[in-house]
Order: structure tokens, then C-alpha cells, then sequence
């Protein structure tokens, strides 16, 4: 009875993690392309010399509310990423206290 418990165990904790390492892999990826195209996008703006101050303000503003887009994106992703690993460490925390449970009662 405890082989088969302990092999459903491990067996939960593997899903659990290929499942995160598959959304992890999946967020790299997506990151990547997004980073790629993003950099595409700034790098092909003509600079020219008759562009008024105006414009020029106009420039920087849109650099500036970009880089806070880049910027927001990012903390909601730490966020989100610290959000997972407490989730994923919980998760563990109460595997391992069913293991032990487990093992009490099996010693009994």
C-alpha cells in the first residue's frame, strides 16, 4: 500500500513540474519573439534632419511611454512569476506533509 501511494506521489510532483517547466518554456519563447520584434520595431525609425522639435518631443514621449510599457510588462511578470513560486512551493509544502503523514501512519 505505500509503494503505490508513493509512486502516486511522485507521480503528481512530476506532472506539477513538467507542467511549470512547460509555461516557463513557453513564456521564455514568447518573451523572445516579443523582445525581437519589439527591437525590429524601434530600430526602424528614420531619423531625419528636417523633423522639428515637436516631433522630436513627440520622439521621446513615445519612447518614454514604451519604455514604461516594457517596464510595467516586466514587473507584472515578476509578479506573476513570484505568484507561481508560492503557489509551486505551497504545493510542495503539503506534498511533503502528506508524505510524512503517510509515513506516520504506514509506522503505526
Amino acid at each position: 500500500m505505500k509503494s503505490h501511494l508513493r509512486v502516486l506521489l511522485c507521480a503528481t510532483l512530476s506532472l506539477s513540474s513538467t507542467h511549470a517547466l512547460a509555461d516557463g518554456l513557453d513564456a521564455v519563447f514568447n518573451d523572445t519573439i516579443n523582445s525581437v520584434t519589439q527591437a525590429i520595431n524601434e530600430a526602424y525609425h528614420p531619423d531625419t534632419d528636417d523633423r522639428d522639435a515637436s516631433e522630436n518631443r513627440q520622439y521621446d514621449d513615445d519612447s518614454r511611454t514604451r519604455y514604461d510599457e516594457r517596464r510595467r510588462r516586466l514587473e507584472e511578470r515578476h509578479r506573476q512569476l513570484d505568484e507561481r513560486q508560492r503557489r509551486l512551493d505551497e504545493e510542495r509544502r503539503r506534498l511533503e506533509e502528506e508524505e510524512q503523514r503517510l509515513d506516520e501512519d504506514d509506522e503505526r
